[in-house]
């Protein structure tokens, strides 16, 4: 203990800034370590409400992308949205036109037509025309939803191809329907890639599946035929209605389906083609002719309210 006494008086003066200095130092160390404990703690509630925020962000990205017009209304569909929501390569616009063209089966023959609502169905007037007259029944087919027997709730069909459609009902809310496009400009469409979708008589009367339905009564769906191609032109069609003219191979029994977009969304319905001996021209009704004919039957479709990218 002397010892100490008389260091410490001889050198107090030199030992006394070096414990002031070590008590800084270990102050400054422990204030260092709480900050960074805080700092850790705020920056780990600073990443959380980063990750929700990016995940309400990608959210309502994917709600906008899907957003549909009905109507003078713009609809954000909440729950499942896949069937909304565009494509992300060329096999999720098979399974979209899987889900909704169907095959249309008449005592006159065949045809195709799609879902624009859950139990309404569109197709060319010519398809059914005869049916509709006399009364028939009409059947469609599809894989999703079965056979189902529909009825013709209105037809419009001058017999010139002016204006050729027909909506059929069925009683079941079952079908998955296609979003439409309101062409307003169809000159802008030239050279945009397009597919044609439907049940064309000179493909699948081979198809297996097509010979056990029609011969032996059996349940079975012949394969969707999808071609693609491109907008070659628009004209009025007998100076009465937009058609595009495009590239996408057609022929009889076609008549009906869809003609539709890179996001699977209906531009047009395959109408009718023109042989002649410099080559095959294929016609389809523009969709915007389709939406007028469906607001006059008190239908609302869902109408796209994004350009397809």
């Amino acid at each position: 203990m002397e010892f100490i006494r008389r260091t410490w008086q001889n050198s107090w003066f030199l030992i006394l800034p070096i414990i002031i200095l070590g008590i800084f130092v270990i102050y400054i160390l422990f204030l260092g370590v709480k900050l960074s404990h805080q700092d850790n703690e705020r920056l780990s509630g600073l990443l959380v409400e980063k990750d929700l925020l990016n995940s309400t962000l990608q959210d309502l990205t994917l709600k906008s992308e899907a957003a549909v017009c009905m109507g003078e209304e713009l609809v954000i569909p909440s729950g499942n949205i896949d069937d909304l929501m565009p494509p992300k390569n060329a096999s999720d616009v098979v399974e979209k036109l899987e889900k909704s063209v169907v095959l249309i089966l008449t005592e006159n023959g065949l045809g195709s037509g799609f879902f624009v609502t859950p139990s309404k169905v569109v197709t060319n007037g010519h398809v059914v025309n005869g049916s509709a007259s006399k009364g028939a029944e009409v059947f469609i087919v599809n894989a999703n939803i079965g056979v189902h027997r529909a009825r013709v709730s209105d037809i419009q069909f001058s017999g010139d191809y002016a204006e050729d459609f027909a909506l059929l009902t069925i009683d079941d809310q079952v079908g998955t329907p296609l979003t439409l496009v309101n062409v307003q400009s169809p000159s802008e469409f030239k050279l945009d890639q397009v597919f044609a979708a439907g049940f064309p008589g000179s493909v699948i009367e081979s198809d297996q599946e097509f010979i056990k339905l029609i011969e032996l009564g059996e349940f079975s769906v012949p394969d969707l035929v999808i071609t693609d191609g491109t907008i070659s032109s628009h004209q009025k069609v007998f100076g009465e209605v937009f058609a595009f003219v495009h590239t996408a191979q057609m022929s009889g029994g076609n008549s009906g389906g869809p003609l539709v977009n890179q996001c699977g969304n209906v531009i047009g319905v395959n109408t009718f083609i023109n042989t002649s001996t410099d080559g095959v021209r294929n016609f389809s009704l523009i969709s915007s002719e389709l939406l007028q004919f469906l607001s006059r039957s008190m239908v609302v479709p869902r109408v796209s309210a994004r350009e397809c990218k």
